[in-house]
């Protein structure tokens, strides 16, 4: 989120919606982006207007498939209502489209990142099924369904110049890690889905015969990528750098990675 507010490719204003399970770890978040931004505006002498990252919180349970379609629908709904103007000039509220025919945005970013380790050990020691299923609900079905509605929402050029999907990937989706099953199958998992996405719209979109798709997606303005961006220093290394369930040589490997210099593990900040 502060990398966005960084950017200064993108036109302000930038708006981030950050969606968490956590009130805290969202305030955190929202005044390190309002710091970085400020940080921006000081170095490209921009004026306070232009200066603007407007930040949206949400708390939402990803695991909790119940909840999870209605609660995002009314988020995807928010953003559809909002245009690039902050007193959304132009736009028809009923729809959410402008009245000119142009994009609401001229970027609209999902950055798939939400998972959990889950199990972590041999993977003849999964014994709680509900365990399993919440772990798999989380970084499997929620990830395919945020994906795939969040291109339907936003993959039309009414909505938006270019879309974009970003699956934060992992080296585990394709190579088999001792001890971390559940994480690398639900890795795995997400590479095909985003990758099998990837392919269907790239082939509608090379297709003559239509330029959408049956709900109404323009392929042409929607990317799908997948992005392993290596070990990072975040709370879930620092997790596999001291379970003790964890493979000795993983938990090693995680615990030896220098944190500065050369070949130091990545910052949230460089992978973004």
């Amino acid at each position: 989120a502060t990398a966005f507010a960084r950017n200064t490719a993108l036109p302000p204003p930038v708006r981030l919606c950050i969606i968490a399970r956590s009130q805290d770890g969202l305030n955190k978040t929202a005044k390190l982006v309002q710091r970085a931004a400020a940080e921006v505006a000081v170095v490209k002498s921009r004026s306070e207007e232009q200066a603007v990252v407007k930040v949206v919180q949400h708390v939402v349970d990803l695991s909790d498939l119940d909840t999870l379609e209605d609660r995002m629908l009314t988020i995807f709904q928010e953003i559809k209502s909002s245009s690039r103007s902050s007193c959304n000039k132009g736009i028809n509220t009923k729809d959410g489209h402008r009245k000119d025919g142009s994009s609401n945005y001229d970027r609209t970013i999902l950055i798939n990142n939400a998972g959990s380790l889950g199990h972590l050990g041999p993977s003849t020691d999964i014994v709680s099924l509900p365990d399993l299923r919440k772990v798999i609900d989380l970084n499997v079905t929620s990830s395919m369904w945020l994906s795939s509605n969040f291109v339907r929402q936003f993959g039309n050029p009414k909505m938006t110049t270019k879309c974009t999907v970003v699956n934060i990937s992992s080296l585990c989706a394709i190579q088999p890690f001792e001890t971390m099953a559940t994480y690398c199958a639900g890795k795995a998992a997400r590479d095909m889905f985003h990758a099998v996405m990837a392919k269907e719209l790239a082939e509608k979109s090379d297709s003559s015969s239509s330029n959408k798709n049956s709900s109404g997606v323009n392929p042409s303005c929607v990317k799908i990528l997948n992005y392993a961006p290596g070990a990072v220093d975040t709370e879930m290394t620092v997790a596999l750098s001291q379970s003790s369930e964890l493979n000795d040589g993983l938990r090693s490997y995680f615990k030896e990675l220098p944190r500065v210099g050369e070949g130091r593990m990545l910052t949230p900040n460089d992978t973004a």
